[in-house]
């Protein structure tokens, strides 16, 4: 079951070696203060042999002090009594006699100390020679999610959201909202975090450099520094937002290079195609891509092959390979069943209805794969895994086999789903043995360039896999579409990944605070195309699908909503929409809220011209068409490095799902 272990603030006199000393100074113990003058008498004591947290930690700390303050603390190595104020980071105090979970992060007030401490680990490590890639080894290894644990950052990152008020609303600079020189008294206390899930996990799609360009014009083209940092912008963000793993597991598409491995020694692992071949399927109109040949899970020397190939990776990269071998299918390649194996053992495993496509569901000649690789290589290592995915043709559970105990499933159900029959999804994959879940939907994904609302349906969904235990995510992906389109979406799914039990109604409210008296005409803008979302959008896609596979939010398909864009939104919906965000400037706010708002404006502008051009190109080509891109080209470049944007991914999804639709030049 999951262990769950939510924020809480715990008295200190349960702190047994505590208890005698702080009864005595009880009534006359003084409150850790937090402002100007205070801040000139505070130091930063760090261990003697601090290691990259600590020191990322000090780096962090000083940061926000900066911003609120205009001044950094020095940093020691030991108390020092010149100073009436000391911030232990990474030390843990000498009475402190409790057992820390794995990337729990506790701060601790004690009168004028505060110690800042958690469990951390540090398995994957750089040096000089090889600084990582943000050629800073702290910053490498501290932004290492998968084998680093920094609970105490984690404890830091409380504190500073805590105690000096802090809001990370989006990755960047101008997404920390704060209060400058604000005068903090802090009583004794203890705050502890602990993880409510030992994998918590967001993808990023690394930004790219010039070479690796494919869908953007030529003036979106980063730099390699820029691109550089950006990636330590998300991943900085992530980090504040307490996404890490307590285990690493590997989920990723198990055969991509098997091809070029096997194909001249063992062609009959791979399936036999509707073609009547061995290779990957080709069509008179395409080829198929090598990266995505599709395997013979009744292959007797397949299961062998997969635990050869795991024993040398993890004798090569035992991090990356000591929890689990991936047994994850290859995606498709859009060819539908004929890509798939047709052979006579293949065909046998399969439970299919008289007249069901082979591609239905291909769940139990699958799960027989995976129930063979782990009885085999728990012959080598008792406790390994294997992980696979619940995914499109194995998404429904197998009706024969059974799961082995030691299989992790990562459950892929559509966002855009009945949710009904989700729950009877998670039942039935339970009924044929699934202990152990990881979450990892693609809804992130269903974003294509303005506004739209998705953030409670996410949280929703979020919410069902909560509720069908659950024990890590696995997200895919981080979408940066502008202020106002993605922020509150990925805001409010972080914090729901720290506490499962909040609501939606107070994580939206954290996330509208910074906003000060124009918090409702914002919450009223959000909300708007929130409505849009859920009251048309939503009830549409299910009123044309089966429950279970979405007619539009789904990769290659979200082109059939767009050719119908006028018929959910229309002109005015951006002008209702910028008269409240004119209305939250008109309101007594900060400047930081000011200047958010006004990003949020352009980026509403960009939505208006991208729905300009979607319904330009609902009659094909034309010359309102290339009017329309056109326009919309020269807005993103006039303010490409003023919104939020992840341009060569938008570039990427508008070309990709709507190609057919938005013709734009030089793509």
């Amino acid at each position: 079951m999951r262990k769950i272990k939510y924020e809480k603030i715990k008295s200190y006199y349960k702190i047994i070696l505590f208890c005698i000393s702080l009864s005595v100074l009880s009534c006359k113990s003084s409150s850790f203060v937090i402002d100007s003058e205070a801040l000139d008498s505070t130091v930063i004591v760090l261990p003697e042999n601090p290691n990259s947290i600590n020191l990322f930690s000090a780096r962090e700390l000083n940061y926000h002090l900066k911003l609120i303050y205009g001044k950094e603390l020095p940093i020691i190595n030991t108390k020092d009594p010149e100073y009436k104020q000391h911030i232990f980071l990474g030390i843990m105090p000498k009475v402190y006699e409790k057992d820390l979970s794995s990337e729990e992060g506790v701060y601790l007030v004690q009168d004028t100390d505060i110690y800042v401490f958690g469990y951390d680990k540090v398995n994957s490590t750089y040096n000089n020679s090889n600084p990582g890639d943000y050629n800073d080894i702290v910053l490498s290894e501290v932004l290492d999610m998968r084998y680093n644990q920094t609970g105490s950052l984690f404890g830091l990152y409380n504190f500073i959201e805590k105690e000096l008020e802090v809001t990370w609303l989006k990755s960047g600079e101008n997404g920390v909202f704060y209060t400058e020189n604000v005068s903090h008294s802090i009583k004794n206390k203890e705050v502890s975090w602990v993880p409510s899930f030992t994998q918590r996990n967001i993808r990023t799609g690394d930004f790219k450099t010039v070479s690796g360009k494919k869908f953007a014009p030529d003036e979106f083209d980063l730099t390699e520094e820029e691109r550089i940092q950006s990636n330590i912008d998300h991943y900085v963000w992530l980090r504040r937002m307490k996404f890490g793993y307590s285990n690493y597991y590997q989920f990723q598409h198990a055969f991509n290079t098997y091809w070029d491995d096997f194909k001249d020694t063992k062609p009959d692992i791979f399936a036999l195609n509707g073609n009547g071949e061995r290779k990957p399927y080709n069509r008179k109109d395409r080829k198929g891509r090598t990266e995505r040949i599709k395997m013979c899970p009744s292959n007797e020397d397949l299961p062998g092959i997969m635990v050869e190939k795991w024993l040398e990776a993890k004798k090569n990269n035992p991090l990356q390979h000591s929890g689990s071998i991936s047994v994850c299918e290859n995606d498709s390649d859009g060819f539908g069943d004929p890509e798939w194996c047709h052979c006579e053992g293949c065909l046998a495993l399969d439970t299919r209805e008289e007249g069901e496509p082979l591609s239905k569901s291909l769940s139990d000649r699958y799960i027989h794969l995976w129930n063979k690789v782990v009885t085999e290589a728990q012959k080598y290592q008792k406790d390994i895994l294997v992980s696979g995915y619940a995914y499109e043709q194995m998404l429904l559970p197998p009706k024969r086999e059974k799961l082995h105990p030691s299989t992790l499933v990562e459950f892929v159900p559509e966002l855009l789903a009945d949710f009904d029959k989700t729950q009877k999804l998670y039942e039935d994959w339970r009924a044929v043995g699934m202990t152990k879940m990881y979450f990892r939907p693609n809804d992130l994904h269903w974003q294509f360039g303005m506004s739209l609302g998705l953030e409670k349906r996410v949280f929703e969904h979020f919410q069902l896999a909560v509720k069908n235990g659950a024990e890590g995510t696995d997200y895919d992906s981080l979408i940066i579409f502008g202020e106002g389109v993605s922020d509150m979406v990925n805001f409010i799914l972080a914090k729901a990944h720290q506490n499962p039990d909040e609501t939606f109604e107070n994580l939206e409210n954290e996330f509208l605070d910074v906003f000060g008296a124009a918090k409702e005409d914002i919450r009223k803008f959000y909300g708007y195309w929130r409505e849009i979302y859920t009251n048309e959008l939503v009830p549409e896609d299910l009123s044309l699908s089966d429950g279970r596979i979405p007619t539009y939010f789904k990769f290659g398909k979200m082109g059939g909503l767009t050719r119908r864009i006028d018929e959910f939104y229309e002109i005015s919906d951006f002008d209702k929409t910028d008269m409240l965000l004119n209305n939250a400037l008109d309101k007594d706010i900060s400047d930081q809220a000011k200047d958010y708002i006004n990003r949020m404006k352009i980026s509403n502008k960009h939505s208006r011209l991208t729905f300009l051009a979607l319904v330009a190109g609902i009659d094909g080509d034309s010359e309102e068409l290339t009017k329309k891109t056109k326009e919309l080209i020269a807005f993103r470049v006039a303010n490409k490095n003023i919104i939020d944007v992840d341009w060569e991914e938008l570039f990427n999804v508008q070309y990709r799902q709507l190609k057919n639709q938005l013709k734009i030049e030089n793509l």
